[in-house]
């Protein structure tokens, strides 16, 4: 089981990773194209291509041999590994920021998908049939719209998260809620903040806030150097996991 705490928007992380595949030995000489498995519409085109172009900051990566496992045809197509698996929503009753998702913007996300083309209206039938199915679901909950951390959350949310397979965070005031909003030293293990919490963690988050842990020795007081307001102009992200 999946489970999701659906907060704010979430927007792309700092660092790109450019992957290029050669069009194989018996290919062409030409170095300004390249083989590539492409999504598209819960479908996946294998397709010649530009090659990409490395900017600043960003690295590329030569792959010489690659295949699509099982696993991700079915999940281009919607269907996961596991017939039985289901994702739950956990989203606001009520929203705090103008940004905050709940059920019915979930519903208009959908309805809007299904005004649009042809790759919108299929997705939009797909996830309406896992809601149908049963193997998605949402769980709008009073408690994500308060001030209290993870740790104050009701018996039923944290029964929820102890039976999950994985439990996905998004969101600045998510991860807050994860750590305490405490001033850790941003060197401390992450585990150290949710070791209790009985269920594999991942956080996604923009950094909005002054709260960090889990960064190798060092990198804070380089950042604070390089930009004092690192942690709280939202131009950077944070990815951190963390399993029982």
């Amino acid at each position: 089981m999946l489970m999701i705490i659906w907060g704010m928007r979430i927007y792309p992380l700092a660092g790109v990773l450019l992957l290029a595949a050669s069009s194989g030995a018996g290919a062409a000489a030409d170095e300004a194209t390249m083989r590539a498995a492409l999504v598209s519409a819960a479908t996946i085109h294998v397709r010649e291509v530009a090659q990409p172009v490395a900017g600043p900051g960003q690295v590329l990566v030569r792959i010489r041999y690659a295949g699509v496992n099982p696993a991700d045809w079915k999940s281009a197509g919607g269907k996961p590994e596991d017939p039985t698996a289901r994702a739950t929503l956990h989203v606001k009753l009520e929203p705090v920021f103008v940004s905050d998702a709940m059920a019915r913007d979930v519903w208009r996300v959908v309805e809007r998908m299904r005004e649009g083309p042809p790759e919108g209206r299929r997705l939009a039938a797909a996830l309406t049939a896992s809601f149908e199915e049963g193997r998605l679901g949402m769980a709008p909950d009073a408690f994500w719209s308060g001030p209290r951390f993870l740790r104050h959350a009701p018996a039923h949310i944290r029964d929820a998260f102890r039976a999950a397979s994985i439990v996905v965070f998004k969101g600045d005031a998510n991860y807050r809620r994860v750590v305490g909003d405490a001033m850790w030293p941003p060197s401390a293990p992450f585990a150290a903040a949710c070791s209790d919490f009985g269920a594999p963690l991942v956080c996604l988050r923009t950094m909005k806030s002054d709260p960090v842990l889990g960064l190798p020795n060092g990198l804070a007081e380089r950042l604070d150097a390089a930009d004092p307001l690192w942690r709280i102009d939202a131009r950077r992200g944070l990815v951190q996991t963390w399993v029982p």
